[in-house]
């Protein structure tokens, strides 16, 4: 989360290529994760509600960070707020955004476990549905937004 916070914006405004890069190999990337959720059909057999909530925290937070356009979104969005902070209260701000990331992804992981064992299959059928079009329409919609950055090279 420190490279966000310094200046990785900086180093993909300074190189559009690069931001291009991440953007059209990203939305390829959630393109085929969202087909990929939108086609599997939940097993309650290979189903395992027994996943420690530990590893549940750090999967949402790979996820999330992992994504191509959260990166992108995170390096603007606190390279933005890091120009426009005192430099006495940076270390306040930047705190306060570590403290929330735990709590988040924490709260989530923990209702999702919680809830794990109360969810029925026919609701797992629709959330895979659901999930896999919203990350397959992002990812094509990301795509689009790289394609036209590409022809403005040119």
């Amino acid at each position: 989360m420190l490279p966000p916070f310094y200046g990785i914006g900086a180093v993909l405004e300074m190189w559009p290529i690069m931001k291009l890069i991440v953007i059209l190999f990203g939305s390829l990337l959630i393109i085929y994760m969202g087909s990929n959720i939108f086609r599997t059909e939940p097993d309650m057999r290979n189903l395992n509600t027994h996943i420690p909530i530990r590893k549940l925290i750090m999967s949402a937070i790979a996820v999330s960070w992992g994504n191509p356009q959260a990166v992108l979104d995170a390096t603007m969005l606190l390279g933005a707020f890091q120009a426009n902070i005192p430099k006495e209260e940076i270390y306040y701000f930047f705190g306060g955004f570590l403290a929330m990331t735990p709590i988040w992804f924490g709260s989530l992981a923990t209702v999702m476990h919680l809830l794990a064992k109360k969810i029925k299959i026919s609701h797992m059928v629709w959330i895979n549905r659901f999930c896999g079009t919203v990350l397959t329409i992002y990812g094509i919609k990301l795509f689009i937004d790289g394609v036209t950055m590409l022809l403005e090279f040119f």
